[in-house]
């Protein structure tokens, strides 16, 4: 899927008087910022912003419109560095663009620079981990719930688009998938599988988160956030638990990544079963807070799939809730996050005769590529 915008942006600081400077033909129109010093010294043609009722326009030194433009500015003389868009235009016969924006959320994809583009920022996450599904074991008997999915990183770098190639691969990380449910008696639990890589060409990546592991009668470790991302690594599936499971981990207080699936309920050697543990919330950096899923309820309680991000946005999800165990039933199902990057819940334990929960599957991951 992808998604279009065509501003070049300029900056005013002269109080609604905007000056925006051209440079010579053939060198780089982006964004840039000026005082009054340097827009009557500095190379290049001026500019001045001008006014006809409320509709700005941008004249050209001799007065003329600049065809096919729109102007528009977001500013007062009350607010100096008033914020001025121009739309794609031809300008003393450079082709200029605006700004285009190409969003990706699944499988593998072609991206193609657009022509005359200057600088490229590339915005990734990783994808969550899936979580483990529970023990299937006897009465009176350990039986350990998943561990829940590790969630994935983040990456942002902005790149002079002459390095790029006219087009680049851009893969998107699949969510792991969830541990299946144990169908057989007195078996171990399946782990997740880890989340894929999300790459721009070869020049970026955010990694994966990798995937819980399957409860035993004694363990169920959670999966490991993923640290491979300027931006930020993802937090780490809780692990599975004969009692309540652990919470997930969030990422770090100023990571992009994803949250942590949590790992699933079981049940102990006395058969009392136990609820699954939270979901770790998302990218705190996010201005709402991305709420992990809430843990299943102990006798079998699917855990929650969590307040997720929106759609198209560049940042780290919660993860998934574990489900809860169950002593006379089927266990509960891990969580599974749908946006971006968290891991999955893991599965709650069961006894023999009833199947366990199966793992959550980790959220996919995404990537934003913004040329200007």
């Amino acid at each position: 899927m992808a998604e279009r915008t065509s501003p070049l942006k300029l900056w005013n600081p002269l109080e609604g008087r905007g000056k925006a400077q051209s440079r010579p033909k053939g060198q780089d129109h982006g964004i840039a910022r000026y005082n009054r010093r340097n827009t009557t010294k500095s190379t290049g043609i001026e500019r001045e912003l001008r006014s006809e009722g409320s509709t700005p326009m941008v004249a050209t030194p001799s007065g003329d419109i600049i065809p096919n433009s729109t102007v528009q500015a977001l500013g007062t003389s009350e607010a100096p560095w008033a914020d001025i868009v121009v739309d794609a235009a031809t300008v003393d016969g450079d082709s200029v663009i605006g700004t285009d924006i190409q969003i990706y959320t699944g499988g593998a994809n072609t991206w193609t620079k657009p022509t005359n583009a200057t600088h490229v920022t590339v915005m990734l996450i990783g994808a969550g981990g899936g979580g483990g599904s529970g023990r299937r074991g006897a009465p009176l008997s350990e039986r350990f719930g998943g561990g829940g999915g590790g969630g994935g990183a983040a990456s942002i770098w902005t790149f002079p688009a002459s390095i790029l190639g006219a087009t680049e691969t851009v893969t998107i990380g699949a969510g792991g998938t969830g541990g299946a449910a144990v169908t057989v008696d007195s078996t171990n639990g399946n782990a997740g599988v880890a989340g894929g890589t999300t790459s721009f060409g070869n020049y970026l990546k955010a990694s994966g988160g990798a995937g819980g592991a399957g409860g035993t009668n004694a363990a169920a470790a959670g999966g490991a956030g993923a640290t491979t991302g300027n931006m930020g690594a993802g937090g780490a599936g809780g692990d599975g638990s004969n009692g309540t499971g652990v919470a997930g981990n969030a990422p770090g207080a100023l990571s992009m990544g994803a949250g942590g699936g949590g790992g699933a309920g079981g049940a102990d050697i006395l058969d009392v079963e136990s609820a699954g543990g939270a979901g770790a919330n998302g990218s705190s950096v996010h201005n709402s807070t991305l709420t992990g899923g809430t843990g299943g309820t102990a006798s079998g309680g699917a855990g929650g799939t969590g307040t997720n991000a929106l759609a198209n946005e560049s940042i780290g999800g919660p993860g998934g809730g574990g489900g809860g165990g169950q002593n006379s039933g089927v266990g509960g199902t891990g969580g599974t996050p749908t946006r971006y990057g968290g891991g999955g819940g893991g599965g709650g334990a069961s006894n023999n005769g009833q199947n366990s929960g199966a793992g959550g599957s980790g959220a996919p991951g995404i990537a934003i590529v913004i040329t200007h």
